[in-house]
C-alpha cells in the first residue's frame, strides 16, 4: 500500500492548486470555458498525480532520480495549474468577445433548462452529413483494401483491414491522404456516437447506430488506445449527461460501468498487442496471452517520469530547451511531406536521448511522449516552460468554450464533445497530432456549411422556433468568480 503522507510537499501543493483551480472551472461552468478547465486539470492529475500513485512512486521515481530533480517536476506541476489558472480568469473572455453575453448550451442541457428536443433538428441533419462524409471515405478505404467489405465491417469475422496503414513518417502523398482520410473516419466515428446520445428514437437515431456498428469495431479490435478514447467517449459521456440527466445513481452507475469495462479492455489490449492481433487473440483462446496470476499495466501512463527525465537532461545539459521551434514545427506538421521534403520532425531529439535508435526514416525506432508540461519544458525551459504550456491549454479551453458558447450553431455540440474529451490525450504531448481529430471536425463543419448553406439555416430556424439560450443580463467583470 502507497503511503500518502511520504509525498513531498510539492506534490500536496501541486494537487491543491490543480483542485483550486478545477473547482474555479466549476463555479465559472456556465462562462463557457469553465468545462474545458477542469478537463485540463483533471487531465493534468491523471497524467502527474496518477502516475505517481499507478506506478509505486518510492519503489520507482524515488529511487531512479534524486530529489532535486522529483521537486523541480513538482514544483513545474504547481506552477502550470497556477499560470493556467491565471490565463483562464481573463484568456477565454478576451478571445470570444464576440460571444460576451451568452451562457454554456452544455451546462444548459446539462441541466434541463434546455431540453434535447431543441436540438433535435440540426442534429439530424448533421447525422446527414456525417453519413455522406463516411461513404466517401469507405468508398476510398475500399478502394485501398481492394475491396475487402468484412475486413472493413466486420473484423470481428476474423480478418482485419487496414485501409489507411502507413510508415512512421508520411514520405508521399498517398501517405498523407492515407492520414486525411484516415482521420476523418476517426472523426466521423466518434460524432456518430456523440449524435446517437443526443438524438431521440427515430430514424437519424438509428441510422447513427447502424453506422456505429459498422464503423467502430475496426478501432476496438486495434492496438491504438488514444483513438478508442476519441470515438468512444463523446457519445458516452452525452449519453450519461444528457440522457440521464437528473439521475444522479443512474448516472454514476453508469459511469462506472463504463470506466471498468474501457479498463479491463485497454488491458486486455496491452497484454496481447506485442505477441498477436487483438482480433486473434479476441477469437481464437489459444492464440491469447495468458495474464492470470500476473498483473497488467497500463503502459505509458509515466508523464511524470519523463517530467523528471527531462529536468534531468536539463540539468546534466545534455538537452537544450528549443526556443519554441518544436511547437513552430507543429504548425508545420499539416503540410505534406511531399510538398515539403525537408519538413523537420517534431522533438526525435529527446526520443534518442531515451534510447529509441533503429528506424531508418526517422531515426527512432519509437517516439517518447514529454508530456503535457514537459512540452513546454522541451520548448522554453525549466521556468518559462510550464507557463507556455498553460497558455497553449488556456487557448485550447477558450477554442472550446467558443463552440460553447455559440448558440445559434447546435452542429458544434458534438464537436465540442471531441474536443473535451481529445483533451486528456494532450496529457501525453500538446501536439496537433492529437488535435487532428477536433481539427478536422471543425473544418469539416466550415466546408458543409458553405456546399450546404440552407442545410444550416433550417437548423437555425427549428432553434429560433424553439428559444434561445438565455443571455446572462448582469455578467460580472472579467475574471471573477460566478456561483
Amino acid at each position: 500500500m502507497l503511503d500518502f503522507v511520504r509525498f513531498s510537499f510539492g506534490f500536496w501543493l501541486s494537487l491543491i492548486v490543480l483542485l483550486g483551480v478545477t473547482r474555479w472551472g466549476w463555479r465559472n461552468r456556465i462562462s463557457g470555458w469553465g468545462f474545458p478547465t477542469m478537463a485540463v486539470c483533471l487531465t493534468t492529475i491523471a497524467w502527474y498525480h496518477g502516475d505517481a500513485i499507478y506506478n509505486d512512486y518510492f519503489q520507482t521515481y524515488a529511487q531512479d532520480f534524486s530529489p532535486k530533480v522529483l521537486t523541480e517536476a513538482w514544483l513545474q506541476v504547481a506552477l502550470f495549474a497556477l499560470a493556467l489558472g491565471g490565463f483562464v480568469s481573463f484568456l477565454p473572455d478576451l478571445v470570444n468577445a464576440k460571444y460576451r453575453g451568452c451562457t454554456s448550451q452544455v451546462e444548459a442541457l446539462r441541466t434541463g433548462s434546455h431540453s434535447l428536443v431543441s436540438i433535435q433538428p440540426p442534429i439530424e441533419k448533421l447525422a446527414i452529413a456525417l453519413a455522406f462524409v463516411w461513404l466517401v471515405v469507405f468508398g476510398v478505404a475500399l478502394w485501398r483494401t481492394g475491396g475487402n467489405v468484412l475486413g472493413l465491417v466486420a473484423p470481428y469475422l476474423g480478418e482485419m483491414a487496414y485501409p489507411w496503414a502507413r510508415g512512421q513518417i508520411a514520405e508521399s502523398w498517398l501517405d498523407s491522404l492515407a492520414t486525411f482520410f484516415g482521420t476523418i473516419s476517426i472523426v466521423c466515428a466518434g460524432l456518430f456516437g456523440a449524435c446517437a446520445s443526443l438524438l431521440k428514437p427515430g430514424w437519424s437515431r438509428n441510422l447513427m447506430l447502424f453506422l456505429m456498428a459498422v464503423s467502430w469495431p475496426g478501432y476496438f479490435l486495434d492496438r491504438t488506445r488514444n483513438v478508442m478514447l476519441t470515438v468512444l467517449l463523446p457519445g458516452l459521456l452525452a449519453f450519461a449527461f444528457f440522457q440521464l440527466r437528473g439521475r444522479r445513481l443512474l448516472q454514476v452507475a453508469f459511469l462506472i460501468v463504463g470506466f471498468l469495462a474501457v479498463n479491463g479492455w485497454f488491458k486486455f489490449v496491452i497484454a496481447n498487442r506485442s505477441e498477436v492481433s487483438i482480433v486473434s487473440a479476441a477469437l481464437d483462446k489459444s492464440e491469447r496471452v495468458e495474464t492470470g496470476g500476473r498483473e497488467v499495466k497500463h503502459l505509458g501512463s509515466n508523464m511524470f517520469e519523463e517530467l523528471c527525465w527531462v529536468n534531468y537532461f536539463i540539468d546534466e545539459q545534455s538537452f537544450t530547451p528549443a526556443n519554441g521551434r518544436l511547437y513552430l514545427v507543429n504548425l508545420a506538421n499539416p503540410i505534406p511531406r511531399a510538398l515539403w521534403p525537408g519538413k523537420p520532425t517534431m522533438g526525435l531529439g529527446y526520443s534518442v536521448l531515451r534510447g529509441q535508435l533503429g528506424d531508418d526514416a526517422s531515426g527512432v525506432s519509437a517516439t517518447i511522449c514529454v508530456g503535457m508540461i514537459g512540452s513546454g519544458l522541451v520548448n522554453f525551459g525549466q521556468v518559462f516552460g510550464p507557463v507556455a504550456a498553460a497558455f497553449l491549454m488556456s487557448l485550447w479551453c477558450a477554442l472550446l468554450a467558443r463552440l460553447d458558447l455559440n448558440d445559434r450553431d447546435k452542429w458544434e455540440l458534438p464537436v465540442y464533445l471531441i474536443g473535451l474529451v481529445i483533451t486528456f490525450s494532450f496529457g501525453r504531448d500538446i501536439t496537433f497530432l492529437v488535435a487532428y481529430p477536433f481539427l478536422f471536425a471543425v473544418g469539416l463543419l466550415w466546408v458543409w456549411r458553405r456546399i450546404v448553406p440552407q442545410d444550416l439555416a433550417a437548423g437555425n430556424a427549428g432553434l429560433a422556433a424553439s428559444g434561445q439560450l438565455t443571455r446572462q443580463r448582469d455578467r460580472r467583470p472579467l475574471g471573477r468568480i460566478k456561483s
